[in-house]
Parts: C-alpha cells; sequence; structure tokens
C-alpha cells in the first residue's frame, strides 16, 4: 500500500464513519478495487484509522453519553444483533468442526474393530490454511489418554472432542481437522486397569458394524457426527482427484 491509497482509505472512513453501513466495509470494498493485499501492515493501518475514527466521535459527541440513560439503551439495542448473530455463527462453525472429529474417529474406530485392536490414546489436531500467509495461522494438537484400552466408538469420540473443545481458539479460518488412535493393542490381550470399569459395550458395536455393513456405511452413527450424512460442507474437495487405477476395478484405464 502506497501514500496516496492510504490517503484514500482515509478519505473514505472519515466519509463513510457517521453513515449508518459499516465504515469497515466501505473501506474492504475500496482497497479490493485499489488491489490493495491485506497483509499484516494493512491490518493494523486499518485498527489505527478507525480508532481515530472513533475517538473523533467521542470527542465531537461526549456530551450526548452523559445526557440520559436513554442514550444507553438505544446503544446496547444497536449493539445486541451483531452479538446474537456473533454467537450464531460461532455456534454453527464450532458444530461443524466437532462434526468432521467425530466421523473421523466413527470411521477409525470401525476399521479399529475390524483389525481386534484397542487404543490407549486419542490424538486430535486442526490447523490453518499454511498457504494463506496473509490470514493468522493456528496448528495444535492435543494427546487425550484413555483410563483404558477400547474400541467403543462413543468413548473414542468423547475424547476426540474433549481435545477439539480445548485446541479450539476463535478467528481462525480452520482448513483441516484429524485424529488418530496411539497405543494400539491386541483385543484378545491387552493390560487393563486394576479397577476395570468396562464402560465399552461390545455388543452395541457389533449391531452397529453389522447394521452398516449390510446397509451401508453412516447409517448408524452416532449424534454428533451429524444428520444427514449427505449434506457436510467440511468434506474434502475432491474435484481433481486422480482415478484409483490399483485398489479399484471399475477405475482401471481402458485402451480403445
Amino acid at each position: 500500500m502506497n501514500l496516496l491509497q492510504a490517503i484514500i482509505l482515509a478519505i473514505i472512513e472519515g466519509l463513510t464513519e457517521f453513515l449508518p453501513v459499516s465504515s469497515t466495509g466501505h473501506m474492504i470494498i475500496g482497497s479490493t478495487l485499489m488491489g490493495i493485499e491485506a497483509d499484516r501492515f494493512v491490518k493494523v493501518f486499518t485498527v489505527a484509522i478507525q480508532f481515530g475514527a472513533i475517538l473523533s466521535v467521542v470527542v465531537l459527541y461526549w456530551r450526548r453519553f452523559f445526557q440520559n440513560f436513554a442514550f444507553y439503551v438505544r446503544l446496547f439495542v444497536a449493539f445486541l444483533p451483531a452479538v446474537v448473530f456473533g454467537l450464531l455463527l460461532k455456534k454453527q462453525i464450532d458444530a461443524l468442526l466437532e462434526e468432521a472429529v467425530a466421523t473421523y474417529v466413527g470411521r477409525a474406530a470401525e476399521k479399529l474393530r475390524r483389525q481386534g485392536s484397542l487404543a490407549g490414546a486419542v490424538q486430535v489436531y486442526i490447523r490453518t490454511n499454511p498457504f494463506k500467509e496473509d490470514h493468522p495461522q493456528y496448528q495444535r494438537g492435543l494427546t487425550v489418554p484413555l483410563p483404558e484400552p477400547a474400541d467403543d466408538t462413543r468413548l473414542l469420540a468423547c475424547a476426540a472432542l474433549m481435545g477439539l473443545r480445548r485446541l479450539y481458539k476463535p478467528g481462525y479460518a480452520y482448513q483441516k481437522a484429524g485424529v488418530m488412535l496411539l497405543d494400539l493393542s491386541d483385543a484378545q490381550h491387552t493390560q487393563t486397569a486394576l479397577f476395570d470399569t468396562g464402560r465399552g459395550n461390545p455388543a452395541l458395536m457389533r449391531v452397529m458394524d453389522r447394521i452398516n455393513a449390510h446397509w451401508g456405511r453412516g447409517t448408524l452413527r452416532l449424534a454428533a457426527e451429524g444428520v444427514p450424512a449427505s449434506n457436510r460442507d467440511w468434506r474434502m474437495r475432491r474435484g481433481m482427484m486422480s482415478p484409483c487405477y490399483t485398489t479399484r476395478w471399475a477405475e482401471l484405464p481402458v485402451v480403445r
């Protein structure tokens, strides 16, 4: 951003600060039209210039702030919709992340039971897009040990979601989430705790696996995995995925 662009943005901020439409939106549109890249300096500049504009309003109208209580009531009413929509969107974003993690755990637990193993810990991680350097970056992982080795989808999902809630921080555009099952052991020869609570339900898991094997994956699943299973905005984009030449008969190359 050069000096002329900074002056133009300052004029836009000054002219639109007193309009009922957000001056920030006008500055974003102006920056886009002028081709200004949203780097860290531009973000700091935007915060500084908006702070100056707000301060000028306070200097000009400070007497009105102390006239009567009705002013604060109107201010609260004007501020309330932004809070409500922000909280609703935050819950929606949280739900998408939790749905993705719970789905991954469900698939991993199904494979775990199929090979006759138990997991002693669950690792969950989330990250932003490392290729968008102009966006805030965040990448964390957490391993949640289990009291006893388990293959129950409910127990594994509970541990993974607990780890996700400790990792999650608002304000980041998350791109990827994942889970790994650690400390695997044979289900027939496993070391249990002294006070084995037996919280898992093998019979329930067998019923779930049989139903999904007969009617298709995801027919019977945890509520945390979302409903319906086909409507998942977080799914991996595979528009340019290469065919599975070595694992699927239907995708073998055909020579004519």
